[in-house]
């Protein structure tokens, strides 16, 4: 490994699994875990074995350090990929990789709550990806591609970056559909 690696992901995306295959594969790299965005460049500065695990709110800033480290933001999982290993009914989790990992309804619910106090926190910090998520959630009979066609459409062709932030945190799912580009929200219990 010539350059850090940063993980970037929001509430119960995954980082810690990540974390722990790494030290299960027995590489020997140095793992600094929730590490705060801002003191991410410092430890970035040289090329190094390192695993790092941070936050969604250094999304956008990682951009800036592309040449420097190299950058995992983890997203929903697509349904081929989540029905591999277990059928997992995709309504219910929408591709998340907690509500796809809970064992029942009643676990699921309880992911679900979590999610949803960890989101409303984030979002308070990106009223971009605030107002986007509302709109998606207010349109929930749209098929995906309607959906991101409407986002594109009321939010301009530069919100790119919000949906970005926004699978990254884990509040959407976006893939390729017949029809196009889609996006759909993860669902709420």
């Amino acid at each position: 490994m010539n350059h850090p690696v940063v993980i970037i992901a929001g509430p119960k995306m995954g980082k810690k699994h990540m974390v722990n295959m790494v030290k299960a594969s027995g590489v020997a790299a140095r793992i600094l875990e929730e590490v705060a965005p801002v003191d991410i460049p410092q430890l970035i500065n040289q090329p190094s074995s390192t695993l790092i695990t941070t936050d969604v709110s250094f999304l956008n800033s990682s951009a800036a350090y592309k040449d420097k480290c190299f950058r995992v933001p983890l997203t929903t999982i697509m349904p081929k990929h989540l029905n591999r290993w277990n059928p997992v009914d995709w309504k219910c989790t929408g591709g998340h990789p907690a509500l796809a990992s809970a064992q029942n309804s009643n676990q699921r619910r309880r992911v679900s709550q979590e999610l949803q106090h960890h989101w409303k926190d984030k979002l308070t910090i990106n009223p971009l990806a605030y107002d986007a998520l509302e709109d998606l959630r207010n349109h929930p009979y749209s098929t995906p591609a309607e959906h991101y066609q409407r986002i594109r459409k009321d939010h301009g062709p530069c919100v790119k970056s919000t949906l970005d932030w926004l699978v990254c945190l884990g509040t959407i799912h976006r893939q390729k559909y017949r029809n196009g580009a889609g996006i759909v929200p993860i669902p709420l219990l």
